[in-house]
């Protein structure tokens, strides 16, 4: 008898064309065209079976992955790119360069820098933004609004847990609302949503 499956959350967006499927494979492929990595995954210690979402979307240099998924571990190598990991719905924790990261909706995102990872999630939805780091200079300069002769200082080469809970953050609520637009053909409020996020991320207040 096929073991049931518990429902899986929504995406960010794509929910209106994605459709469920049981294919790692399938999976594997979503989350690598969008990380830009070497992946692998694996039904987490005690699954029998797998269930996942998956939709994509590229946006100028930033691309956007949205996806849902039943427990996995996985593993991934180098990136030339870095990606902020947004939860909308579980758990999940990174490990890099032998630190754990645990981060969960509603608490903090995770900042991967490129680095090699091994990590393990439950039943999760989750946001993977991936960005050019000379794109994001240009734009962390022009809204962060440094002395010409100051380049702003974006700390995307060391993996850190991003609160969803600092003042800053208000800046989820808003990808939160645009990002459905991808849906309706809305691109360039989300683009605009996730440089404002990715650039409030990982750079200083001016």
């Amino acid at each position: 008898m096929t073991p049931a499956l518990p429902a899986l959350p929504r995406l960010a967006f794509g929910n209106a064309f994605a459709h469920a499927s049981s294919d790692l494979d399938a999976f594997t492929a979503a989350q690598q065209d969008g990380m830009q990595a070497p992946l692998r995954y694996e039904l987490l210690s005690g699954s029998r079976a797998f269930r996942h979402l998956s939709a994509t979307v590229r946006i100028s240099d930033i691309r956007l992955v949205a996806s849902a998924s039943t427990p996995l571990a996985m593993a991934a190598g180098d990136s030339p790119e870095p990606a902020l990991l947004i939860p909308l719905h579980g758990w999940s924790t990174s490990v890099i360069d032998g630190r754990e990261y645990r981060w969960h909706s509603g608490s903090s995102a995770m900042l991967v820098p490129g680095s090699a990872r091994t990590g393990k999630s439950g039943v999760r939805s989750k946001l993977a933004i991936t960005f050019n780091p000379r794109r994001l200079q240009a734009v962390a300069h022009s809204m962060l609004g440094p002395p010409i002769h100051r380049r702003p200082e974006l700390g995307m080469n060391q993996a850190r847990l991003i609160p969803l809970t600092a003042p800053r953050s208000p800046a989820l609520a808003l990808l939160k609302q645009v990002l459905p637009l991808i849906d309706l053909g809305g691109v360039d409020e989300a683009a605009l949503a996730c440089s404002a996020l990715t650039t409030r991320s990982t750079g200083s207040s001016p």
